[in-house]
């Protein structure tokens, strides 16, 4: 929830301990957020870490610079890799927990951008308030809560487009193969079944599928996810 005053509040805490007392195979847990170069990254906590910091009422803290690219081959982070940032905190939104899609002894939350420390840590408070102003997720939300105010709803799909080739098995070539943007022929070449694959099993863990297509560049497919 957005406040007046640009403060976020988190509730729903309790229903970890349910979560976890409901699947107690699950080992680790992931902190997941995603930056402003549409990156998903991602934290892997054990389970008795994660338990001790919600005990202790702390946020795991990271670098700044993972809101943005900072792998070290990037000539800014190479040149001065030192460089301050500052340091923000990784606020779990607890109505984003789930198991980790084919990993049953994981589960995932998603993740506020969290800036200072949050005014209420206390594990038995019943609601976090804290300040996310460089946060994507907590723009997004902002986003969708003034247009709600105008009545108007958010549907919101996206793309995911990728390159597959096939190799000869006597030799780990590359085949050469028909490619054409939404072509046929490249599809039934040997992709059609792999796509088909990919849907089902995107399906199955609630992501729906529109459509797939050959894309224009070689050797490149999209889905399309249902908004």
């Amino acid at each position: 929830m957005n406040l007046p005053d640009g403060t976020l509040t988190i509730t729903g805490r309790e229903g970890f301990t349910t979560f976890i007392k409901k699947q107690l195979q699950v080992r680790f847990v992931h902190l997941q957020w995603v930056d402003y170069t549409n990156t998903m990254r991602v934290r892997v906590l054990t389970l008795r870490h994660f338990q001790n910091l919600l005990q202790l009422g702390q946020h795991l803290a990271v670098c700044r610079h993972y809101l943005s690219l900072i792998d070290i081959a990037l000539p800014f982070t190479d040149r001065d890799p030192e460089r301050p940032s500052g340091q923000c905190y990784l606020i779990p939104d607890f109505d984003s927990l789930r198991l980790h899609p084919g990993h049953d002894e994981q589960a995932a939350i998603f993740c506020y951008f969290g800036q200072g420390i949050p005014s209420e840590p206390s594990l038995s408070a019943i609601s976090l308030s804290f300040k996310a102003p460089t946060c994507p997720r907590r723009a997004l939300g902002q986003a969708i809560s003034r247009l709600k105010q105008f009545g108007l709803d958010s549907r919101v799909g996206f793309e995911l487009e990728f390159g597959c080739k096939q190799t000869r098995c006597d030799t780990g070539q590359v085949k050469e193969q028909v490619h054409q943007s939404s072509g046929l022929r490249a599809l039934e070449s040997f992709m059609l079944p792999v796509l088909c694959s990919i849907t089902d099993a995107l399906e199955s863990v609630g992501v729906p599928i529109e459509q797939f297509h050959c894309e224009g560049s070689e050797n490149a497919y999209e889905l399309v996810t249902d908004c």
